[in-house]
């Protein structure tokens, strides 16, 4: 049953819902409403509007709602660390709106709780209905008492998959040849809401390299994995990462007969920082990072050494990313 069909739902209804891409979406809080009401909505007389907003805020996330049925309206906010709690507390306002003898049709479900407004902060707060044991086993099952309290021995849960990033950047590179060299590199990998894994391959554009009356033409090549760790605001987000890389240096004789070819590797931690903007799916990325040389390249010519790197490897590059959306499935719980 589609929860947002004609059929479904109230013609007056309407739930407006703004929020970070990791809270759960409309659709999803509608499903939660038809798992909590058991089924269909009664409907009601006039117009029902709810209308929900979520903000990221440290450390966690903050909800204001206004729902107005006719000419009466309420505003509510409330914070939490965990937006799924927040969305509960709209999927709970929604059904006592959509059906307003929820609260009176059966003493199972209790009145639903949201931060109470401003205005009723000075009156004393009102205890939890009792539940006489007695009283619930004589309660005759009608129909509308199916709908106020359903079986939630198996409750619809929204669980999130994560979603997947791929990037390409460019950018220079400095350390591993001692000159700066035109790079490039390529990310991908799946993104939770706190966290990026992210397999990297890097690499440079052939660099021209004279010593000695010598000269060579070296490129680098890696392979790597790294964790970040993201700091969201809005559309913007610091990624704090870590990894390791590993890989070769290339070098190619030049200016000498017959050529010569020697590849020597390259080995050590990565850290870094930057920047990310993104909008629907689409992103660009300015990056800033550091390798420590652990496993270095060093060549030589007739005995002498022509070439070796620095310890510590500088990488700056901007590039973009393309992210999968946010999926939701709804799985049963027991």
């Amino acid at each position: 049953m589609d929860p947002q069909s004609p059929e479904t739902w109230p013609s007056g209804y309407e739930l407006e819902w703004t929020a970070p891409t990791e809270c759960p979406s409309s659709h999803i809080i509608e499903v939660r409403v038809m798992n909590l009401l058991g089924g269909p909505p009664l409907g009601r007389a006039g117009r029902a509007h709810v209308r929900g907003r979520v903000d990221r805020v440290e450390p966690g996330y903050r909800l204001v709602v206004e729902s107005k049925v006719g000419n009466a309206t309420e505003s509510h906010e409330l914070s939490a660390n965990d937006c799924d709690i927040l969305a509960d507390s709209v999927v709970l306002l929604v059904a006592s709106v959509l059906q307003p003898t929820l609260r009176t049709e059966s003493p199972l479900i209790p009145p639903p709780i949201i931060d109470a407004p401003a205005s009723a902060a000075t009156k004393e707060p009102s205890l939890p209905p009792t539940i006489d044991a007695q009283a619930v086993e004589e309660l005759p099952v009608t129909a509308s008492s199916w709908r106020a309290a359903p079986d939630r021995s198996l409750p619809l849960r929204s669980v999130t998959r994560p979603q997947v990033a791929v990037g390409l950047s460019v950018g220079l590179e400095a350390g591993s040849f001692r000159v700066p060299a035109i790079a490039f590199a390529g990310a991908l990998g799946p993104v939770w809401r706190r966290v990026r894994l992210e397999g990297t391959v890097d690499g440079s554009i052939p660099r021209r390299v004279r010593s000695n009356g010598f000269e060579a033409r070296l490129t680098l090549w890696t392979l790597g994995a790294r964790t970040c760790w993201r700091w969201v605001r809005d559309a913007f987000e610091v990624p704090l990462c870590l990894g390791f890389e590993a890989g070769m240096v290339h070098a190619q004789s030049r200016q000498v007969a017959p050529p010569q070819s020697r590849a020597s590797g390259w080995m050590g931690p990565r850290a870094g920082t930057g920047l990310i903007w993104q909008r629907r799916g689409f992103g660009i990325r300015a990056s800033v990072d550091a390798t420590v040389r652990l496993i270095g390249p060093e060549f030589f010519v007739d005995g002498q050494s022509f070439f070796d790197s620095w310890p510590i490897s500088l990488r700056a590059s901007v590039g973009i990313f393309i992210q999968s959306p946010r999926k939701s499935r709804n799985a049963d719980t027991g």
